[in-house]
């Protein structure tokens, strides 16, 4: 469709859409009520909770105790004599040491249960979790003394506790109200809180599973989180019950992989071997940074650090990527780790498929495979994941490195050549365009994470899954989302208005335009997920046609113009189409036929490619805009966190919340992530 112009004289074949003004996004209404003893309501404890609803299993003590080995012999003796003095403690603050002195000759040697109450924690990154919320657990266990070193560090924690004196404040009080309508604010918001201590471990290392211990009073509660979700027991009397030294018994003296940690991820301590030395060079790693080895199949891998923060958040897939040294292999490769679901087909043969359909600009893959080993799956209430990797030939770049708005739509071009030749030669729809998963590799744009792909004739289990990053899916998917038995199936009209999200989307942060940073927040809202009416404010936000955004590059801005447009379009019904038409040419004479043929024609833009291809196509040969190479960097966002430098600093790196969450709805519930 050619750009849209303001005046007519006669009724044209695309006619401009005239829609009511956008209205504001919906603001995400605060949670009421604080805690008992928390001294301020703390909202990302209570999302926390919101999050992680259904995803909670009790089981008995003993269930819980055969997720350790039993230790060897020689425990002593249960003392209660001291646990029941600490329970007698009026003050909370003054039940931590005597607790710690109590159970301390139940510890391996060399452990240390430290008093971290008074000390927030030191990790990289921890406290940007849930937009800044502080880690600051009553307990932290070491396998190390900690002398010497900050109380609280999730990166090196065993696991933490957390202490309480009110019964108001059980995390579960009643197994049957987790997370319901009446449940007590109190209960949920502690709930919450541990699960983000609990994340804090689990975002930091490497892990299949974190244990965690609370106190309340005189009871105890014991939890065991994977990425599934937590299991947790019932509440038992710590001072005449034998099962938290017999805990801290097994936990201190089980092996890493036992207690947790992923023993298939291993950090490389010494930089002797040639090999060592020419992965840090590769991988421009100092021999002060972290190196770890990783094994997949028969081949052997080299990485330092992710360079993704999805893994961040309580449950789900938890994908991390790393660029990767293969020694094998003449360049950088793509490591991704994560936890698939089970009943997903691994990604790899995926790849395959589009391999074999010679399918343009989707990388090959090395190797893929589950991760063999103890604790490599998980189930909580009937959700499955598998522990998996997949490392692809080439590394590339975020989209976002492009370095023109003309570039960026260059490699939009050609990772929509992948998607088309996915859908007409392998049979596949992709059903997840996201910013994240669009690459660069020599100035193309390729596209990947193809683990929810489905066949487009497929009637499989995952047919009708409501699956996709929140920002970027379609409207009508996202209105849909909230249907407990989905309606709306997945179409090649989703992918394809995923991509005009993701470019508006990038648009926003990265093209030059004429917004103040506390606009560009305004406008980014209405990409994160509402509970209440999904999908309502991006709605809203495109009903005059176009994304307001001030774009200063012409060309480009009257690209997004045209395939907001048709989004537009595709949601506006007959009757509203034919009175703009209508209207909009009232002195003209028009025929009826003549408006159902314009109206067939714009809603018809996005149920293939063609379309949508050729106008990419075709402003991309202006010449003019190729030259154009100062249109593009990191534009300033205001932060909604304006007193937290920790959350500002994750907002302008653009990890909000709601944004890097994705849902598979039929195994998971939207609030279940979102």
């Amino acid at each position: 469709m050619a750009p849209r112009k303001r005046k007519r004289d006669a009724l044209p074949l695309e006619p401009p859409a005239i829609y009511p003004p956008t209205t504001p996004p919906l603001p995400r209404n605060p949670l009421p009520d604080a805690t008992s003893n928390h001294v301020i309501f703390k909202q990302p404890h209570a999302e926390a909770a919101q999050d992680m609803a259904g995803r909670y299993e009790r089981i008995s003590i003993k269930q819980m105790m055969d997720l350790l080995p039993r230790g060897p012999g020689g425990m002593p003796k249960p003392k209660y004599k001291s646990l029941i003095k600490v329970s007698q403690i009026v003050k909370e603050i003054n039940m931590y040491d005597p607790f710690i002195k109590a159970l301390q000759p139940y510890l391996a040697p060399g452990w240390e249960l430290v008093n971290s109450s008074a000390h927030l924690d030191v990790s990289t990154g921890v406290a940007q979790f849930f937009g800044g919320t502080e880690i600051k657990p009553d307990l932290s266990l070491y396998a190390h003394s900690r002398k010497g070193k900050p109380p609280t560090d999730s990166s090196e924690a065993e696991g933490f506790g957390e202490v309480k004196i009110k019964f108001p404040d059980d995390p579960f009080p009643d197994h049957t109200k987790i997370a319901a309508k009446d449940e007590k604010a109190t209960a949920r918001d502690t709930r919450g809180q541990i699960a983000l201590y609990i994340n804090s471990i689990q975002a930091t290392q490497q892990r299949t599973r974190v244990f965690f211990f609370f106190i309340l009073n005189d009871q105890c509660r014991l939890l065991c989180h994977s990425r599934a979700g937590t299991q947790y027991t019932d509440l038992f009397k710590y001072t005449n019950k034998p099962y938290l030294h017999e805990f801290f018994w097994r936990l201190s003296h089980g092996s890493p992989a036992a207690r947790g940690h992923d023993s298939t991820f291993v950090r490389i301590t010494s930089s002797r071997k040639s090999a060592v030395k020419l992965a840090r060079e590769k991988l421009n790693i100092s021999e002060k940074d972290p190196l770890y080895q990783i094994s997949i199949g028969d081949r052997t891998l080299y990485v330092g650090q992710a360079f993704t923060v999805t893994h961040t958040f309580l449950i789900g897939r938890g994908t991390r990527c790393f660029a990767a040294y293969d020694p094998t292999h003449p360049r950088l490769a793509l490591l991704k780790d994560c936890w698939r679901h089970a009943k997903y087909e691994p990604e790899h043969t995926i790849y395959e498929q589009l391999r074999d359909a010679r399918v343009s600009y989707i990388p090959g893959v090395l190797v893929g495979g589950d991760v063999t080993g103890d604790l490599q799956k998980t189930e909580i209430n009937g959700y499955k994941l598998i522990h998996y990797r997949l490392v692809l030939d080439i590394l590339g770049e975020p989209i976002t490195s492009a370095t023109s708005t003309y570039a960026f739509c260059h490699a939009i071009s050609t990772a929509l050549v992948a998607h088309q030749e996915a859908c007409n030669k392998a049979n596949l729809l992709h059903r997840d365009i996201s910013v994240g998963n669009i690459i660069l590799y020599e100035g193309q744009g390729y596209l990947i994470d193809w683990e929810r792909a489905k066949l487009m004739s497929g009637t499989g289990a995952n047919n009708k899954d409501c699956t996709g990053t929140w920002p970027f899916l379609s409207i009508r998917l996202l209105k849909d989302s909230a249907n407990k038995d989905p309606e709306v199936t997945h179409e090649i009209r989703d992918d394809l208005e995923s991509f005009v999200h993701v470019m508006a989307h990038v648009a926003l942060r990265y093209a030059a335009n004429a917004l103040t940073p506390a606009q560009r927040l305004h406008y980014t809202l209405p990409f994160n997920y509402a509970n209440n009416v999904p999908g309502q404010s991006k709605h809203d936000l495109i009903r005059g046609g176009y994304f307001p955004f001030a774009l200063t590059t012409r060309p480009f801005r009257l690209l997004l113009d045209q395939l907001t447009e048709a989004v537009n379009n595709l949601y506006q019904s007959q009757e509203d189409l034919e009175w703009v038409i209508t209207k909009q040419y009232k002195n003209a004479k028009v025929d009826p036929a003549a408006v159902d043929a314009v109206i067939q024609q714009v809603q018809t833009q996005l149920l293939s490619h063609d379309w949508v291809t050729g106008v990419i196509d075709e402003a991309l040969k202006d010449e003019a805009w190729k030259s154009i190479d100062n249109d593009w960097g990191a534009n300033e966002i205001k932060s909604p966190y304006a007193d937290d430098i920790r959350a500002i600093k994750k907002i302008k790196n653009g990890h909000e919340y709601s944004q890097d969450l994705s849902t598979q709805r039929a195994s998971l519930s939207v609030t279940d992530f979102q």
